[in-house]
């Protein structure tokens, strides 16, 4: 040991017990802080899990809509499809009624001559 330097001894033991003092009475309220931080980021971890999780229900529920959309579409337009033709055919057979019509009313004019 160096008798000599006395005074850095001192120095260091004080500032020893000091440091010592520091922890003891500083590191409660870090550890405090530390675990409130932490338990923060848990909740906001979950909290990001829950909006993801509901944010993927959502894109699924719209995606499904989006389906049912397009089949009606697709159904309407089959129908106004189906509706053509069966307007057309109606139309035709309306024609040919009517060129029998006239048909049978020459037929009766000609047999009453």
């Amino acid at each position: 040991m160096d008798f000599d330097n006395i005074g850095s001894w001192g120095a260091g033991t004080v500032g020893a017990i000091i440091f010592a003092a520091a922890v003891k009475f500083i590191w409660p309220l870090l550890s405090s802080n530390l675990n409130s931080v932490l338990a923060a980021a848990k909740t906001s971890d979950e909290l990001m899990k829950q909006i993801v999780a509901e944010r993927d229900r959502a894109v699924a529920r719209a995606d499904a809509a989006d389906k049912r959309a397009e089949t009606m579409s697709n159904e309407l337009y089959s129908l106004k499809n189906s509706v053509d033709l069966l307007t057309f055919q109606l139309k035709v057979a309306n024609e040919k009624i009517e060129a029998l019509t006239a048909e049978v009313r020459q037929l009766e004019g000609s047999n009453h001559a």
